[in-house]
């Protein structure tokens, strides 16, 4: 079955980048992310709104048992940047899923929109 929540659909049908994923594929990212503890649960290109444009932005996204980030590129959590956004797990009131996408309720600020690349993308973060 379809993804559905609000009936809102984003039309999102974003292509990450080249770079992007060969940095997420990447030894360094690979030895960071098996080093987590927290254990990762989940890692991947979200698209989420831009602050600047209203328009989306590719994210490497990581969750763990302790929070959900979202940096600009792989590389900069391997190398401890802070997150362009983050919301600890016990502060997540909801999670809404769209169609090709969600949005986290939480109580440290404005809803997290995001979107995937796929539908199976999608079901890797919510399931």
């Amino acid at each position: 079955p379809m993804l559905s929540g609000r009936g809102e659909d984003l039309a999102c049908r974003f292509k990450t980048p080249r770079w992007f994923q060969e940095e997420m594929q990447s030894r360094a990212v690979r030895e960071w992310s098996l080093d987590l503890n927290p254990p990762l649960i989940c890692q991947g290109v979200l698209w989420m709104r831009a602050k600047f444009n209203n328009g989306f932005a590719a994210r490497y996204c990581v969750l763990t048992s302790d929070s959900f980030n979202a940096f600009d590129r792989p590389l900069h959590a391997v190398h401890g940047l802070k997150p362009q956004v983050q919301a600890q797990v016990p502060q997540i009131r909801s999670v809404e899923c769209l169609a090709n996408g969600l949005i986290v309720h939480h109580r440290g600020g404005s809803p997290l929109t995001a979107c995937s690349g796929s539908v199976h993308e999608l079901r890797s973060w919510i399931e």
